[in-house]
């Protein structure tokens, strides 16, 4: 005959592997450290993370190979800044209306989405659903940004604070995108076209994960250079083969 057995796996994170702050959480058989609230990253938050500085006229850009369309979106940012205005990630696509803005607007995080917009006009900025976190958030120091949507639930939080919750209205299930535009757009016609009046981001960004993969530690990597400077860098293409939802 066959016993079932239970085993009971060893504890990792008592021997605390998770440096310079990192949360440790128990996996099977071993520990995932979460880097995300530091400044640094790694398996284990022992590497510095990579540091985009923007003045305002910097910015970055993700362009995928075609458009994609997503049901769910995960974005991670970290940032820090002087300023009570500033444009953080926008997305864009050339095919609909819609978008993900997440800005500094008033010392406070402002989130706009707008989804299943078949069209792009001027008009559609009244149909974004609008979430505000945080206050005073100009204050120089780092804050965390965590944004999650599974179709029609949207969840909005800023460090380890209270996550604020909506929910859109309607049977809102895709979005569609090809373009990540990091701390800023380069030309006046893509903000006219986009229709965002935010000014681009004056400060520092880290640990930007859009959908679970790390874009500014991946420009690291794609680099020959040893620091990384925002101004006019453009990530090669990246294959839509790469997974962009859970």
């Amino acid at each position: 005959s066959i016993r079932t057995l239970c085993h009971t796996q060893p504890q990792q994170c008592p021997s605390q592997p998770c440096l310079n702050g990192g949360t440790c959480t128990e996996g099977w058989n071993r520990f995932v450290c979460d880097c995300t609230n530091t400044t640094f990253t790694g398996p284990t938050c022992g590497k510095e993370a990579a540091t985009l500085s923007f003045n305002g006229s910097a910015h970055m850009t993700v362009r995928m190979d075609k458009e994609m369309v997503t049901q769910t979106e995960d974005i991670i940012l970290r940032f820090r800044t002087s300023k009570p205005l500033g444009l953080l990630l926008i997305s864009s696509t050339v095919e609909t209306g819609d978008r993900i803005e997440l800005a500094v607007a008033a010392g406070r995080i402002r989130l706009a989405l707008r989804v299943d917009v078949k069209e792009k006009r001027k008009e559609d900025r009244e149909k974004d659903t609008i979430l505000l976190v945080g206050q005073n958030l100009n204050d120089n120091e780092w804050h965390t940004i965590r944004f999650s949507r599974r179709g029609a639930n949207l969840k909005l939080q800023l460090n380890n604070q209270m996550a604020v919750r909506a929910e859109l209205e309607g049977k809102y299930a895709t979005m569609q995108w090809r373009t990540l535009h990091i701390g800023g757009l380069h030309h006046a016609e893509e903000e006219i076209s986009m229709s965002t009046t935010v000014p681009n981001f004056v400060g520092e960004i880290q640990q930007f994960y859009f959908n679970n993969i790390p874009y500014i530690e991946l420009a690291r990597a794609l680099s020959t250079e040893q620091s990384i400077s925002a101004k006019q860098r453009r990530l090669p293409r990246i294959p839509s083969k790469i997974p962009l939802g859970t």
